[in-house]
């Protein structure tokens, strides 16, 4: 399968790394250049034992790249997977402007077809529901959109 990863920190060069090994086509996205330069060079961005090794291993083989360019990633893609941060607010809650930025971006990659692809707004509400189906202790705050009449 090929597979786009929209984050390289540490859950999203993790899976990056492992799901390559295990026979996938991935890119890793990421808006960090060095970042991204780094991983594209089988170097880790984090510490991590044995993960510098097989970003080499995966990265010579052809089975991982990196990139900054989002279109590029999710044009060559069959499934994205968003593992950017949530870091919280200072009242506690969650921030998702990161997953909010992927889910536009994402969504304006997508090649408009004949089924019709999802939106932005769809792909947000997947991913916080997904979020939040798994963290049931929190409570999922809904946004005040304005609805077109």
């Amino acid at each position: 399968m090929r597979i786009s990863i929209f984050g390289l920190g540490y859950v999203g060069c993790v899976t990056a790394a492992c799901l390559a090994r295990d026979g996938h086509d991935v890119v890793g996205v990421d808006v960090n250049p060095v970042k991204v330069a780094g991983i594209a060079a089988g170097k880790s961005p984090i510490i991590e034992r044995g993960l510098e090794d097989l970003l080499k291993t995966v990265v010579r083989q052809g089975k991982l790249r990196a990139t900054i360019d989002a279109r590029d990633a999710v044009l060559d893609s069959d499934i994205s997977l968003i593992c950017v941060g949530t870091p919280s607010n200072p009242n506690g809650s969650l921030n998702t402007r990161y997953v909010e930025s992927v889910c536009k971006e994402i969504g304006l990659a997508i090649p408009k077809n004949p089924g019709g692809a999802l939106s932005y707004e769809g792909l947000l509400e997947l991913a916080l529901d997904s979020y939040y189906d798994r963290n049931t202790h929190l409570s999922r705050p809904r946004p005040n959109r304005r609805r077109a009449a």
